[in-house]
């Protein structure tokens, strides 16, 4: 996977994949989304319910401590949506 940082505080893969850092009062943690294949095809409302979730175009794969180990998780999600 080749990653490009797109804003100082998110890389995003030439697949599709993200991670993103997040503060928090004690430490700088990484978020790692993946892609929703499903986002344009889902039947989108004008409006949604209290507590309704709605479709996002990236799916939450975790939180980790660094960079490495999100671009990590990242990649094992690829392999493990081609097997």
């Amino acid at each position: 996977m080749e990653w490009r940082q797109i804003t100082p505080y998110c890389l995003e893969s030439d697949t599709g994949y993200r991670v993103a850092k997040l503060f928090t009062r004690q430490t700088a943690d990484y978020l790692a989304y993946a892609p929703n294949p499903n986002y344009r095809r889902e039947q989108h409302k004008a409006r949604y319910a209290l507590g309704e979730s709605t479709p996002q175009p990236y799916h939450c794969l975790g939180r980790f401590c660094s960079a490495s180990e999100a671009r990590r998780a990242c990649l094992e999600h690829l392999q493990g949506v081609a097997a």
